[in-house]
């Protein structure tokens, strides 16, 4: 058995690989403190087995089509899961494992998406957009709005541009345009 800081590591009853692996890594400092092991060393994780991975992949992807559909009715996470055949809990892990997101998030992300082709290209007021991707309140998708873009949704109409989502123009247009002291000869 291997000795760690002059202590032999103990395996587990179960002597499973996890612990041994935790064992091998488990490091103490002089004062006694596994400060290492807690944030220098990354956590082992199991591996999931392949039918988890293809039933939380088709779980997702059938979700994502959902509310790619119906992203202006009102969508809850329990409505998805119901609709998919699933649980709550297991459709939050889909998302979390397979998308990289969360549920709220992917729905704002969608209606954040349609909202900015709506208003970049159609003649619609900042109000009708707001219903049309599913806030009640043209305030509430205002603010929600200017949190995912950065910018407010009557600038962004105005503009009509995605420059106006970043804030700025890009250092290539900057200079070409005639009303900043460059020349298009200076770039």
């Amino acid at each position: 058995m291997r000795s760690i800081g002059g202590r032999p590591a103990r395996a587990s009853s179960n002597g499973s690989k996890i612990e041994r692996e935790r064992a091998k890594w488990r490091v103490r400092s002089t004062i006694g403190s596994s400060f290492f092991v807690s944030f220098c060393v990354p956590p082992v994780v199991p591996m999931q087995r392949s039918s988890t991975i293809r039933l939380r992949t088709s779980l997702y992807e059938e979700a994502t089509e959902i509310v790619d559909r119906e992203y202006a009715a009102e969508l809850s996470l329990d409505d998805i899961a119901r609709r998919v055949a699933s649980s709550r809990r297991q459709l939050q892990r889909a998302y979390a494992e397979i998308g990289g997101t969360t549920f709220r998030e992917h729905l704002t992300r969608v209606r954040m998406q349609k909202a900015s082709e709506m208003l970049a290209t159609r003649g619609l007021t900042v109000r009708e957009v707001a219903h049309r991707v599913g806030y009640r309140q043209p305030a509430q998708f205002a603010k929600a709005f200017r949190r995912h873009l950065g910018v407010a949704p009557s600038d962004f109409r105005s503009n009509g541009d995605v420059r106006a989502v970043s804030g700025q123009l890009t250092s290539e247009s900057r200079a070409l345009r005639p009303d900043n002291g460059f020349h298009a000869a200076a770039i």
